[in-house]
């Protein structure tokens, strides 16, 4: 097979990419589950490294589990992309720009548990009177308010808070099932 016939339609090479992910973890001596569980690709008590593995055998990427497992064996991004052609580097500018890009703000209801439903807070309002406003609108409930693609805080029923900086996409935090 041919190097050519081993890249996909972008020219990557997901399958190098693995067997040098797969030699770096056998020169550490450590079994697919326990790696996953080091990488954090893997729930700490399951020990399933199966996302390890699709990695290293058939070159099944999903790109947190890359740069994750990339993290943990300490392998830069300049040689993830001389040995597959993926540019973390450049996917992690693009990324950010497209997460410096402003959206709405919503506010999220925990309707129940699996069940969010999303409303729009009244315009001109700034950070605390957003906060005012989404205690007061629904108190019972836990409620999410999105600020940007980056930063969301979630209050509790007993008026307790805590933020969250991590990535959302364009649709409500929540997980699971989202009605609008």
């Amino acid at each position: 097979m041919s190097t050519q016939d081993r890249k996909d339609g972008r020219g990557i090479d997901f399958k190098a990419l693995g067997r040098h992910f797969e030699a770096r973890r056998l020169a550490l001596g450590m079994r697919p589950g326990e790696f996953a569980v080091f990488a954090g690709v893997s729930y700490p008590n399951s020990k399933d490294g199966s996302s390890v593995r699709a990695l290293e055998l058939y070159g099944k990427p999903c790109l947190r589990t890359i740069v994750r497992v990339a993290a943990a064996l300490g392998i830069d991004d300049e040689t993830v992309r001389s040995i597959s052609g993926l540019d973390l580097a450049t996917m992690r500018r693009e990324w950010e720009a497209w997460a410096a890009e402003p959206v709405p703000v919503v506010m999220s209801i925990r309707a129940i548990p699996g069940f969010w439903i999303q409303k729009l807070p009244p315009d001109g309002l700034d950070h605390a009177e957003m906060l005012a406003w989404a205690t007061a609108e629904v108190p019972r409930h836990v409620r999410c308010i999105r600020w940007s693609r980056k930063h969301a805080t979630y209050l509790r029923p007993d008026g307790t808070s805590y933020e969250v900086h991590s990535a959302f996409g364009d649709e409500d935090p929540g997980p699971i099932m989202t009605f609008k």
